[in-house]
């Protein structure tokens, strides 16, 4: 009894010492949760606390509601209260856009009507995840020592890769660079992750193969290399067969390597990527800055998306993972893509009207955005690698500014010993009334003496953001909204249902 009386005026003289006005609880600090009682509904216990009834349920004694994170504690211990669970969402199974794909500007291409339809891209690698729902590939085959057609991948690493370039536009998952190329998985390293350029060579032989077989049409176009040896070990002296596929058309691209170095000094560029006859591609983060990771050297030509990459993986999953093995694949994708769009005169060198890999390389080049130094330079080579431009599609014209304006504002309060707590609920709405998430809000609060307190909160996906104070003050509260800003929308004041509200507090 002498410790729930000692709680009790600890309790009261926090009230007391507490400042005439404290704000506490934004809106952004919320979390949904299910608010379970012991025997009947008590939404003054939620409400208490700063937080917002969405939904009471009928036949059990619980609500849905928007609480203080912090609060969640407080009102699990509640003796009314049975449990607290976060209301977790529920999705419908759908794709993501990995920012890499995005940022190279791939959508815009698929949006025109071309995903690098039939165009071969080799990928020697660890192999693929061969049951994955996001993955579909023609031809594959196990070099690494089993030497059988089953290429599938202990590691993730081929499968991450494989997913970049062409993981299937089909609503699950995510979408790769070019989602309708044909795949040919060469498996090149053991299932224990380890590999050797024997493996590797006899997989870029089984590409040249396909120039001289008596079937045609897979004959290979791409082959997309994300692995490598530094250069302190020395050539490993894989040219001519590199050299070789070069001629017959091929296009190689390969990772520069992972051996660079903060200041980005040094020629660390490994091999195969080192080689005149491969296009050697740096990795880029999402502020197109190089990765302190990525190599360098005379030998760069492009950069590409590399760092927090999502891509599929083992077991019909996702990861991320960084390298410029991951910003390789893109560049492969890409070059899906222009050999699948329309040739442009001015890169038709031989006038025959097909692309070939000289020309599909040089608009890689001329086409990129150019970053770091200007001109070709060797942490980004020409620059950035650009889909949509390479592949002959402008981008997309930026969104038309979409309208909001302040909807019907709602004011009430709780009375919690000698202080007030007075709440302001502001919902913003679009031209057709629906809600609009992540709007910034400003609200200027004038107390009963006079004096304003400012407020600045962001709408949930509900459209509605709710601000609090505390206050011992008797008199008439009034909330006006002075500015409502999300980037790409205009703030329609002209259209508000309501700007402030007032409210009395006897």
């Amino acid at each position: 009894m002498k410790k729930i009386v000692a709680a009790i005026v600890i309790a009261f003289s926090i009230l007391l010492l507490t400042p005439n006005l404290i704000v506490f609880a934004t809106y952004q600090e919320r979390v949904p949760v299910i608010v379970v009682f012991k025997e009947k509904h008590n939404l003054d216990s939620v409400r208490a606390l700063g937080g917002k009834i969405n939904i009471v349920y009928k036949f059990q004694p619980a609500v849905a509601a928007m609480i203080p994170k912090q609060a969640m504690d407080a009102l699990s211990k509640n003796p009314i209260v049975k449990y607290v669970v976060p209301d977790l969402p529920i999705e419908l199974v759908g794709e993501t856009l990995p920012w890499g794909v995005e940022r190279i500007g791939a959508p815009a291409v698929h949006a025109a009507g071309n995903k690098g339809t039939g165009i071969n891209v080799a990928i020697l690698d660890t192999g693929i995840d061969t049951d994955h729902p996001d993955l579909s590939y023609v031809y594959g085959y196990d070099f690494s020592g089993d030497n059988d057609p089953d290429p599938e991948d202990f590691d993730g690493h081929g499968t991450h890769v494989a997913g970049t370039v062409a993981a299937l536009d089909n609503d699950i998952g995510v979408i790769g660079v070019a989602p309708e190329a044909n795949l040919y998985i060469l498996k090149i390293f053991t299932d224990d992750g380890s590999g050797s350029y024997s493996d590797a060579v006899e997989a870029l032989e089984w590409c040249i193969g396909t120039y001289s077989d008596d079937i045609s049409g897979n004959e290979i176009q791409v082959i997309s290399m994300s692995w490598g040896s530094n250069v302190e070990q020395g050539d490993p002296g894989i040219e001519p067969w590199i050299n070789q596929a070069y001629d017959l058309g091929i296009l190689l691209i390969g990772a520069a390597g992972n051996e660079g170095n903060p200041p980005g000094i040094g020629d660390n560029v490994i091999y195969p990527a080192r080689y005149e006859n491969v296009v050697a591609v740096a990795a880029t983060d999402d502020t197109d800055t190089r990765a302190w990771w990525s190599s360098t050297g005379p030998a760069v030509e492009l950069a590409a998306p590399g760092v927090s990459i999502l891509s599929t993986y083992l077991d019909g999953g996702y990861a991320t993972m960084s390298g410029t093995s991951m910003a390789c694949p893109h560049v492969s994708g890409t070059a899906a893509l222009v050999l699948n769009s329309d040739v442009d005169s001015n890169y038709d060198f031989d006038g025959d009207g097909v692309w070939d890999n000289d020309e599909v390389r040089k608009k890689l080049q001329d086409t990129a955005d150019d970053l770091g130094d200007p001109g070709r330079d060797s942490k980004y080579g020409y620059g950035l690698v650009d889909a949509d431009e390479a592949s002959g599609v402008e981008e997309a014209p930026p969104p038309t500014e979409q309208k909001m304006h302040v909807g019907d504002i709602s004011m009430w309060y709780n009375k919690r010993g000698i202080n007030y707590i007075v709440y302001t609920e502001v919902p913003i709405l679009d031209e057709s009334d629906q809600p609009v998430a992540e709007a910034t809000v400003y609200l200027d609060i004038t107390l009963p003496d006079g004096s304003v307190q400012s407020f600045s909160g962001t709408t949930g996906s509900d459209g509605t953001v709710t601000f609090s104070l505390r206050s011992r003050l008797t008199g008439t509260y009034t909330s006006t909204v002075t500015d409502v800003v999300k980037e790409g929308w205009i703030y329609d004041s002209a259209s508000n249902i309501e700007t402030s509200e007032s409210l009395t507090v006897p």
